[in-house]
């Protein structure tokens, strides 16, 4: 399990008046067990209801960490460090459907235990894994389906990373969600699944719905320019370096991807980055067992 240390409240000056943030983190620090430093260190942010959080920095900044702890997958003390919709982060009131979060890892999963690119034990139709879901939502799931354009008779075994991520995107996301993590899942869309996709999602954060999205990506399109209603940048060494408007993010800068471009080439020494990487590539080996080195001290 991963090592926590202690997360304070900031000032009751922090708190919003009238209607809550979707999501409040104060003075949040977490440390992995394989880290020799904390991942986090001292994050307070507040995402209020309806926005649209373009989640940046470079690898092994902590954005995957932050993302999970909101998402309630990893533990922290004190327990309300982090509050989404007004609960506990790690609180089982929020259930499965009021937050989501998506990563990557079913790909992952699929490759790291299967030994090839399919996963053996699920071979379900996407339509005989979304039955109670379609029938309890059937508009939603409609829409959703001509968005990603999903067919009901894919077997999941057979589909391939673009088409699987598509699937997994679906399965999620036909119930109605009030706070959305996008954890890098467009990397494997092209350009007009991950067009329509962001455009479906923006629609579910403007008018009655007001959904919030945290969404954490590299691919840094033109689009998202007025795609996203605020930057959080996370600094290398997992301080925020900026919580605002994308305006202000970019500054004189001729574009958002620019803007973020120049604050990760001046936020890492090279030296600092050969370490992180190391340190980052511990962190997805250890998940399956899998430590750098042990094939060439069998091999010798």
């Amino acid at each position: 399990l991963p090592r926590t240390v202690v997360a304070r409240w900031l000032p009751p000056g922090m708190d919003v008046c009238g209607e809550p943030p979707a999501i409040v983190v104060r003075d949040l620090s977490f440390q992995h067990v394989w880290a020799k430093d904390r991942t986090l260190k001292g994050v307070s942010f507040k995402v209020e209801t309806g926005s649209r959080v373009l989640l940046c920095g470079r690898n092994g900044a902590g954005k995957s960490t932050l993302l999970q702890i909101i998402a309630g997958s990893r533990m922290i003390s004190p327990p309300d460090a982090v509050r989404v919709l007004g609960y506990d982060s790690f609180d089982a009131s929020l259930g499965d459907t009021r937050r989501v979060y998506v990563s990557n890892f079913w790909g992952q999963h699929t490759v790291a235990f299967s030994g090839r690119d399919i996963n053996p034990t699920s071979d379900l139709t996407v339509a005989e894994m979304t039955v109670k879901q379609r029938s309890a939502y059937p508009d939603r799931a409609a829409h959703l389906q001509r968005v990603l354009g999903v067919d009901l008779d894919w077997s999941v075994p057979m589909l391939s990373d673009g088409q699987r991520r598509r699937a997994h995107l679906f399965i999620k996301l036909i119930p109605p969600w009030d706070v959305l993590l996008l954890d890098e899942v467009t990397a494997s869309l092209d350009l007009v699944y991950r067009t329509d996709f962001l455009e479906y999602i923006k629609g579910e954060s403007t008018g009655e719905r007001k959904a919030t999205v945290i969404y954490a990506t590299h691919i840094l399109e033109e689009s998202l320019d007025s795609w996203a209603t605020d930057i959080l940048y996370l600094n290398a060494d997992g301080t925020i370096g900026w919580n605002g408007s994308v305006a202000g993010f970019i500054g004189n800068a001729t574009s958002l991807r620019s803007a973020v471009l120049q604050r990760m080439r001046d936020d890492v020494p090279p030296a600092a980055e050969s370490a992180m990487g190391h340190a980052v590539h511990e962190q997805e080996s250890d998940r399956y067992g899998y430590h750098p080195g042990r094939s060439a001290k069998f091999a010798n």
